[in-house]
């Protein structure tokens, strides 16, 4: 099957979201929203949360990598009602993955890989290589992720001036608190079933859940395998 072809557009990001507007709605298969544009998430990446520390710097290197107008060209690889989950390219970068903002924001430490099983494999490599180079070099996040070391689950710690962990992690770990939740991390993650996420392990065969991947001891959460390692389904 061949890959979706780019559809050219205009993109404008503000401090919380990308969002595209087609030159020719037909191309993107939807008759324009109401906002009059679609909110945009770059495939196989994940970068820290607005209310992690780094957060800015995905926002400010796409706005960097974005043409002055805007301009730039769309691949397509999942939709849902409002947005759609594609690969980036600024204008003037040829279409070629590597070329790509979702490319270039994991080669500067700017995002996290987030691998899923529908991304095609050999985009997963590539996203792959691109953040174990990003790592060695200690770019960007890669100088303070604590993922492995894990987060306090305290609010100073959920916050710009607090660990930095995976997102997927942190995320749940806020609802965690939001909830009040008196029952160990792992256990109330299992009981969620949106949160609790199928995960592929490298070398592993068979899949496991991500409450089986993270573990609790003295109020503080880590996860038990490197994310890189790790693809959802």
């Amino acid at each position: 099957m061949p890959p979706p072809r780019p559809i050219p557009g205009v993109f404008r990001a503000d401090e919380r979201s990308l969002h595209f507007v087609p030159d020719r709605w037909s191309e993107l298969g939807t008759a324009p929203p109401a906002g009059g544009s679609v909110e945009v998430a770059l495939e196989g990446l994940d970068p820290p949360d607005p209310e992690q520390p780094l957060s800015r710097r995905a926002r400010d290197l796409t706005r960097e990598l974005i043409a002055a107008n805007g301009g730039g060209a769309l691949t397509v690889t999942r939709r849902r009602e409002g947005s759609v989950t594609g690969y980036v390219f600024p204008d003037g970068a040829p279409p070629a993955l590597r070329t790509s903002l979702n490319a270039r924001l994991l080669e500067a430490g700017a995002a996290y890989p987030l691998a899923h099983r529908s991304q095609a494999p050999a985009d997963r490599r590539l996203f792959l290589e691109l953040a174990v180079g990003a790592r060695r070099r200690g770019f960007g996040i890669w100088a303070l992720d604590r993922s492995l070391h894990g987060i306090a689950l305290s609010p100073a710690s959920l916050g710009p001036n607090g660990a930095l962990v995976f997102p997927k992690l942190f995320r749940r770990c806020v609802r965690y608190l939001r909830e009040r939740a008196v029952t160990p991390f792992g256990s109330w993650l299992a009981s969620h079933e949106d949160l609790d996420d199928a995960v592929h392990i490298d070398g592993v065969g068979r899949p496991t859940r991500l409450s089986r991947l993270v573990l609790e001891r003295d109020g503080t959460v880590r996860l038990t395998r490197d994310p890189l390692t790790m693809t959802f389904a």
